[in-house]
């Protein structure tokens, strides 16, 4: 029984590596993710810091009067237009993320087939499946924006502060940035996968009416 289990869940993980684009390179595909998760963090951050400079620890910044206020409000247009020449990229990925939520993902070869071995699946298999290959990736991503809005803030921090700050901060900076690549990297191949995999859990689960 268990060995049969164990099978059937091989299979399953066979399809879900079959369905891996073609040509994947994770290193691309998380410094992808990565460039517009920290711009969307940067983006958000720069405009709190624009209306509340004093939430980064800058009383003496004045929105419309001072000199880094300004400079901020340079780089937040900047950060704006990139995001706006972006737009239907960004409209495309929102809508492609939403399309595993709204109904099964047939269309893909992978998906009868791994959602059928998924079925045969005892539970502990199927929960298995669920964290390594759906919530698992999909936590990667919340940490990996977690600590890019944490470098992104110390940036708009520094800016506010004319630069004035100390060494510590700036090393922050970098590794904030750094640990948000890297959880990327890691789960970057199972990202690739991630609509599948939701789709094929949420079938398996009756998420799907």
């Amino acid at each position: 029984m268990v060995i049969a289990a164990r099978r059937v869940y091989s299979d399953l993980l066979r399809w879900m590596k079959a369905a891996r684009p073609r040509g994947l390179r994770p290193g691309r595909l998380a410094a992808r993710l990565f460039r517009t998760i920290y711009l969307g963090a940067f983006l958000v951050l720069a405009t709190i810091g624009l209306v509340r400079p004093s939430r980064f620890g800058s009383p003496t910044s004045r929105p419309l009067r001072s000199a880094e206020w300004l400079g901020l409000a340079l780089l937040t247009a900047i950060a704006a237009g990139v995001t706006l020449a972006r737009r239907q990229g960004v409209s495309d990925a929102i809508r492609r993320l939403r399309e595993p939520f709204g109904r099964p993902f047939d269309h893909h070869p992978s998906y009868e087939p791994a959602a059928a071995a998924l079925d045969s699946c005892p539970g502990p298999l199927r929960t298995r499946f669920a964290l390594g290959w759906v919530w698992g990736p999909a936590g990667a991503v919340v940490l990996a924006a977690f600590f890019a809005a944490s470098s992104a803030y110390f940036i708009v921090d520094a800016i506010l502060a004319r630069f004035e700050i100390g060494w510590q901060q700036l090393a922050l900076t970098g590794i904030q940035a750094v640990l948000s690549l890297f959880v990327l990297r890691i789960a970057a191949t199972r990202l690739s996968t991630w609509r599948l995999a939701l789709s094929v859990h949420r079938s398996v689960a009756g998420g799907y009416v």
